[in-house]
């Protein structure tokens, strides 16, 4: 097969590695705590490979349609080391889907999503998930106040079907990031210290325009789409 339109991405995904390195010397941390997820909603099919061919493994999706396309992609191409991440808002009746794919899901912001992931972990054993959290208080957004974090943590942990492994959060699209990283981060020590949640380490944050900014602030993962394919396709 040909592969058309992508060779930028190796480029690009150098470029964000560099990037991510030099962030973490500045924040005194080591790089490969790091986990660059490769956000592939709307992107090209060529795109998408040549970034596997580069080196990614972790690939992002925001509908469980696209995840549902991609792997079966990744299949006819005979690959099977790819490692999912669900980073949009999951509608409770694509959960079984999703949950049955994904190495870590995101986006969980509301309890009874919670519950149906529980409800069809089943066989998988236990679903890998991250609390999302609303730092910007924005009514048109998902997530958890930040006031309730600590009550909705308790509930997920009663779900024998998950594994709270963090945190996730986007930042108001005209907010300072650093202020909501570094918020989050906080968030994230909290939990930690509460007794149970010891191995709940991972922050979720950072974007194409601003992931060096949540490296400094302690991301996890960051989950980058343009800065790596280019613009999506329509």
């Amino acid at each position: 097969m040909a592969y058309q339109d992508s060779s930028h991405v190796a480029d690009n995904y150098a470029s964000v590695c560099a990037a991510v390195q030099l962030a973490a010397q500045r924040a005194e941390r080591d790089a490969e705590e790091v986990t660059i997820v490769a956000v592939c909603k709307r992107q090209l099919w060529e795109r998408v490979m040549a970034a596997y061919r580069a080196g990614v493994r972790d690939f992002g999706e925001s509908t469980a349609q696209g995840l549902r396309d991609k792997c079966r992609a990744f299949e006819n191409e005979g690959i099977d080391d790819v490692r999912w991440h669900f980073v949009g808002r999951l509608q409770r009746n694509k959960v079984k889907t999703v949950a049955s794919v994904c190495h870590r899901i995101h986006s969980v912001d509301r309890l009874s999503l919670a519950d149906a992931l529980d409800h069809n972990a089943g066989a998988l054993g236990s679903v890998n998930v991250l609390l999302q959290v609303n730092t910007g208080d924005e009514a048109q957004k998902g997530g958890v106040r930040i006031a309730d974090v600590g009550m909705v943590a308790d509930a997920v942990a009663l779900h024998s079907g998950l594994c709270l492994r963090g945190l996730m959060a986007i930042p108001p699209r005209d907010a300072d990031p650093w202020e909501h990283f570094c918020q989050l981060a906080e968030i994230g020590q909290r939990l930690r210290e509460t007794p149970g949640f010891e191995s709940a380490v991972e922050l979720s944050m950072g974007m194409s325009s601003d992931f060096e900014l949540a490296v400094e602030c302690g991301a996890t993962h960051l989950r980058v789409g343009t800065a790596l394919f280019g613009e999506r396709s329509s």
